[in-house]
């Protein structure tokens, strides 16, 4: 049998004696709690959570519609049906003073022992369909919170395999025809072409390659991190040998249009990090950096620690980003794709790698930016805490 708890408020009590006296004298199993004002009630009917309270209207420190209104104005006691059980409700507008204040029902004294139990009873069940309704409510939130999170990841998952094919059908297959379109050229006309013409084929060759090869590093990199193959090994390491290491790797694209690029600060920074992913993701945002600065121009990266986080930009006096791109470049269901100030293809696929490693971390990832003016790709780390 279901054991109901009940808070009886009266500063008289021979009075709440009473009423536990009649409900005792039921088939219902009952729980009682009681208090002298509404003070105490409201401290107990928070901490015990009442199937029902009974109070009384005229007593001392807090009366009874003091206390209706209180618990009403609280989200755990709000629901807690309360009749109010008084000789002031002779009047209709006592009785209109108590309904309004949030009273459900009200007994008159000296109270009649089956005119009690037919109210608590009535008031039990009402108690009983609102905790069901309750119930009922926060499963359906639940359900709706679930589907909602399915039909977001069904979307990630398909804006996932739309940008897959893509990178496979165009981003992928057209560097490979540049390629084999220039390898013939240069195998049927080799005889035919001057020196200067035969360089010109491959440099092209090369450069067709080396994009190719960085889609491919980043798109494996991608297909790991989406399987979680990826393993995330963090240790400490010097900012500056990542700088040099990502540095190294992007040279040869820099000198091809005279872009010097430089560390200002950052020396004697140690961060705690995946050296892999974190090499990936300067290795892609040098990469943009040189992609969309024109010749002659300027990198710069930069590492300081502010509070507890490492921030590292990476600066370029290129030609910037429309702002209404910039919000769109970290999300995968986004599609951002421009050429480089010397015709160079990208997908957008790295700057989703460099979000997906940098959260991986903890931090945090966006762009300053405007047009014509150069951009400030910046990432934040948190520093470990030993």
């Amino acid at each position: 049998m279901e054991r109901y708890k009940i808070l009886v408020v009266d500063d008289n009590i021979d009075n709440a004696d009473r009423i536990i006296e009649f409900l005792d004298d039921t088939d219902k199993s009952f729980t009682f709690f009681q208090a002298l004002n509404g003070k105490i009630a409201c401290s107990i009917a928070e901490k015990k959570l009442p199937d029902l309270i009974i109070t009384d209207w005229d007593m001392p420190v807090m009366d009874g519609i003091m206390l209706i209104k209180h618990l009403k104005a609280i989200e755990s006691t709000k629901d807690i049906p309360v009749i109010m059980c008084t000789g002031v409700m002779t009047k209709t507008e006592n009785l209109k003073t108590a309904l309004d204040a949030g009273a459900i029902d009200y007994i008159r004294k000296p109270v009649e022992k089956v005119e009690l139990i037919a109210r608590v009873h009535s008031m039990l069940k009402l108690s009983d369909s609102m905790k069901k309704n309750k119930e009922q409510n926060i499963a359906l939130i639940q359900q709706k919170e679930e589907i909602e999170t399915k039909i977001n990841m069904l979307v990630e998952l398909n804006a996932t395999k739309d940008k897959f094919f893509s990178i496979i059908s165009h981003d992928l297959k057209s560097p490979f025809n540049s390629i084999l379109g220039f390898s013939q050229l240069l195998e049927t006309n080799i005889e035919n072409n001057d020196q200067e013409e035969r360089l010109e084929f491959v440099q092209i060759i090369r450069e067709s390659a080396e994009n190719t090869l960085k889609l491919l590093e980043n798109l494996l990199e991608w297909a790991k991190s989406q399987t979680g193959k990826i393993k995330f090994n963090p240790e400490i390491i010097s900012l500056e040998y990542l700088f040099s290491e990502a540095i190294n790797l992007v040279e040869s694209s820099a000198k091809n249009k005279n872009i010097t690029i430089s560390i200002a600060e950052g020396d004697n920074i140690e961060i705690y990090a995946d050296n892999n992913m974190i090499s990936t993701v300067l290795r892609n945002l040098l990469s943009n950096a040189i992609k969309f600065t024109p010749k002659n121009g300027k990198v710069v990266l930069k590492g300081i620690l502010k509070d507890n986080e490492v921030w590292i930009t990476i600066w370029d006096n290129g030609i910037g980003i429309k702002s209404e791109n910039i919000t769109k470049l970290f999300k995968i269901s986004e599609s951002v794709s421009s050429q480089g100030t010397e015709n160079e293809i990208g997908t957008g696929l790295g700057l989703i790698l460099c979000n997906e490693f940098i959260e991986k971390h903890n931090g945090k990832i966006w762009v300053e930016s405007e047009l014509g003016k150069g951009s400030e790709f910046k990432f934040m780390l948190p520093l470990r805490k030993d």
